[in-house]
Order: structure tokens, then C-alpha cells, then sequence
């Protein structure tokens, strides 16, 4: 009976990257909960073959016929390369905002976020929730000190203090055709830009997606959740953090369109940094990463989670590359300075 249960949401996990939530949006639950569903059909495989109990075939079948959203999830190719010497270096960082609101970790953070940068040393970065606004936080205070002199920040905000929040985009190498993407719904952001790297041109996407926004009241009540799941009786509790997944998984499947269209019509090699919130094994990730590499799945091993606040099994912030990059190495390096992990690899264009 368990088994079947696992299988029947792990095949629906698989649906739920191919149904657009805008049609029917709980099918998305069950690719929130896919990791639950396979380790289920994990466990069973992994006892009848064990036991040599024919039925280990059952798991297999499934186990094959999802292997792409399974190696999405969980990664299992620890294959790297050496980087060739013109290899470009991309980070794609979600900041929040350097910790503005915590001032007494504000400085801190920030100057702990700019040496990780400068240990890499990247030629590209993408931040997510960046914003700009005095001393070492305007860009050109942030150009400055990441030793990137060509930058590109997308505004979404600006408050009374006069500062600015947005995404933003920093390179060593020069940034034409900045764009604007229009998502087609209110609150994120996402930008484009073509970076000149000697006789190659590349296309750069750098997004926010929708995130589900939810509440200090509701991390609490998911945290009493984990601890007590006999609590899930506040109904009212409960309906809202469903009706917030329900809104940033429809909200992200028109966002993703609208970027992959602007993909699409690039005329140069795409790569698309950014904070999807959404996990390998959704609807939004499968529209952008269709006919690119992720890569991480390219060259990562485990489940990579970028995430670091609650449920922290998630990965939901990735680098793509168009077919004609081979991706030499991948990591997420997993240093608590932010909410998010950066991501970081390294590519040549074949």
C-alpha cells in the first residue's frame, strides 16, 4: 500500500513539470513533495533487490522512465573538467538585500558577501535582491570593490531613503543591449544583457521569480508543523501558506514563459542565472531549462540545495547554459551569510 502511494505521487511529481499550474495548479504540490515520494520508491527498490524480490522491477521502471527530474533533484554526475583558460566564471547570488534590515549585521555581512566574491573571483555575478543605496552599496561602491567595472542594476523599488532594490548584474567584461524583461505580472524582475568576451557574444538572463511570500507567522507554524504534525489543525493557518503556493506557482509559470520567450530570441548563446523558487521538479524549471544544460545536474553531485532558512532541501537557485557551452564544474558553496547559497561555474563556449 505504501508503495503504491509512492508511486502514484511520484508520477504525478513527474506530471506536475509538464502541466502548467494556471490548468490545474495542485498538481504542483506533488512536485514540491517529489523528494517525499522518491525516497519511498527509493527504499522499496532498494529492499526487494536485496531480498530478490521480483518486484524491484516496479521501482526500476519508475525510476527510469523519471530519471531526468530524479538526476535534477539529486544529482549523480561528479564528472568535471579542467577549465580551460578562457573559460568564463558565472555566480549567481541571492544577497537579500546585504541584511539591510538587521543593521547590526548590515557592514557585516556585506564585507563577508564581497570577500566570497573575491575568493572565487568571478568574471560574472548576478545578484538577486540587491539593492543600492550609500557608501559601499551603490554600484559603483559595489564595482568598485568586486573589481568589475561594467555593471547593469534593474531597479523595482525605490523608498524614501532614496534607496534602490532590485537585481543587478556585474563583469569584468562589457555589458550591451540591457533589457528590461516584462514578466507579465507585478513584484519580481528579471534582465537581460550581452556580454562581450573577446570575439564572443553571449546573452545574459539574470531573474527573480515569485517567491510565495510568506509570513513570519506562517515559517513559525510550518516550523510547529515539523515538530507536531497533529498541529496541522489551524485550518485558516493552514488554507493561507496553500493559497500562497497555489498564487507563486501560477505566478511563476507566466514568469517563466515570458523569459524563455526573450531566450528564445536571442540570436547568441543563452545563460540564464537566478532565483527561480521553484525546485528542479516544477513546471516553472522545466519551461526554462528546456534544450538548455543545468549545471549543476551537469556536474554537481547530491542535492545542491541553495536554500538555507526552512525546509532547507531545496534548490531553487541555478545557472543554465545553451547546448553549445560544455559546463566544466559546478558547486554551491554553502557559507551562511546570506538566506541563499551562491552558485558558481565554470563554461566554454565548444
Amino acid at each position: 500500500m505504501l508503495f503504491l502511494f509512492g508511486a502514484v505521487g511520484y508520477i504525478l511529481g513527474l506530471l506536475s513539470t509538464q502541466v502548467n499550474p494556471k490548468s490545474f495548479w495542485p498538481i504542483s504540490y506533488f512536485g514540491l513533495a517529489f523528494p517525499a515520494f522518491l525516497l519511498i520508491i527509493l527504499l522499496f527498490f532498494f529492499y526487494w533487490l536485496f531480498t530478490k524480490n521480483k518486484k524491484f522491477f516496479f521501482p526500476l521502471l519508475l525510476l527510469i522512465v523519471g530519471w531526468q527530474n530524479v538526476t535534477s533533484f539529486f544529482s549523480v554526475s561528479p564528472f568535471t573538467s579542467k577549465s580551460p583558460d578562457n573559460a568564463l566564471k558565472i555566480m549567481s547570488y541571492n544577497v537579500r538585500n546585504f541584511e539591510l534590515y538587521h543593521w547590526e549585521e548590515n557592514d557585516e555581512k556585506r564585507d563577508e558577501i564581497f570577500d566570497l566574491i573575491r575568493e572565487e573571483n568571478p568574471d560574472i555575478v548576478c545578484f538577486q535582491e540587491f539593492y543600492s543605496g550609500q557608501n559601499h552599496t551603490t554600484t559603483a561602491g559595489v564595482a568598485k570593490a568586486l573589481d568589475m567595472p561594467y555593471s547593469y542594476f534593474e531597479v523595482g523599488l525605490t523608498n524614501k531613503k532614496n534607496y534602490s532594490f532590485g537585481i543587478a548584474i556585474f563583469s569584468k567584461y562589457p555589458l550591451t543591449n540591457k533589457a528590461r524583461i516584462k514578466l507579465g505580472t507585478k513584484g519580481n524582475l528579471a534582465q537581460k544583457a550581452d556580454v562581450i568576451k573577446g570575439q564572443d557574444t553571449l546573452s545574459l538572463f539574470n531573474i527573480h521569480l515569485a517567491s510565495v511570500r510568506f509570513s513570519r507567522e506562517d515559517y513559525s507554524y510550518i516550523e510547529e508543523l515539523k515538530d507536531d504534525a497533529t498541529k496541522a489543525g489551524k485550518r485558516s493557518q493552514t488554507k493561507q501558506i496553500a493559497n500562497k503556493l497555489k498564487d507563486g506557482t501560477i505566478k511563476r509559470s507566466i514568469q517563466a514563459h515570458s523569459v524563455k520567450a526573450r531566450m528564445e530570441d536571442s540570436p547568441y548563446p543563452v545563460v540564464v542565472c537566478g532565483d527561480f523558487n521553484d525546485t528542479p521538479v516544477s513546471y516553472a524549471y522545466q519551461v526554462l531549462a528546456d534544450n538548455m544544460q543545468d549545471t549543476y545536474q551537469k556536474t554537481g553531485f547530491g542535492v545542491g540545495h541553495t536554500f538555507n532558512d526552512i525546509l532547507p532541501l531545496f534548490r531553487i537557485d541555478y545557472i543554465l547554459v545553451s547546448p553549445n557551452f560544455k559546463v566544466h564544474n559546478t558547486k554551491v558553496i554553502q557559507k551562511k551569510i546570506s538566506d541563499h547559497y551562491p552558485v558558481i561555474t565554470e563554461v566554454s563556449l565548444r
